[in-house]
């Protein structure tokens, strides 16, 4: 753990106000960071400021790890932060579109909750949860084509 506040804090140069924390806006690098959009919302797409910093140790050969941050254009104290395990090369136009579909995994899993039990388990082995967990994402994924089906044979009766 130590070393990996010891390579934050190397990359970034923390404000002159002694901010020890990651959640100030300090932390940010000045004058760095791209407008991207990690994806489309309900109001179009979701444009942040991101930055990406690589680690200073090692790792296995072909993968980098690295600290993907992404601030806020309308409130700048506003900030994320995504630990990133990604092949060499990887740009970061598409470490902000993996980090984007954190939105769309988190519904699934919300609907999972709600319409199969997901959360719903009372094991007390690992075998009983797996089968547990396994029945209810195979329900979730049936009940998901099925939706997708209905919904385009409606779409296409209407024209």
């Amino acid at each position: 753990m130590f070393s990996l506040c010891r390579a934050i804090s190397d990359c970034f140069s923390m404000a002159s106000t002694g901010a020890s924390s990651m959640s100030t806006p300090q932390t940010f690098p000045n004058g760095s960071g791209k407008k991207l959009s990690c994806g489309a919302g309900s109001k179009g797409q979701r444009f942040y400021q991101w930055v990406f910093v690589s680690f200073p140790f090692p790792t296995d050969e072909g993968v980098h790890k690295g600290l993907l941050m992404q601030r806020s254009l309308k409130n700048p104290d506003q900030l994320a932060y995504y630990f990133t395990h990604a092949a060499t090369g990887t740009n970061l136009k598409k470490l902000v579109e993996v980090a984007g579909s954190r939105w769309a995994i988190e519904e699934c899993f919300e609907q999972a909750k709600g319409e199969t039990g997901l959360d719903e388990y009372r094991v007390r082995s690992w075998t009983g949860w797996h089968r547990h967990i396994t029945l209810s994402m195979f329900a979730q994924a049936f009940l998901s084509v099925v939706r997708n089906n209905s919904n385009s044979r409606v779409k296409k009766e209407r024209w």
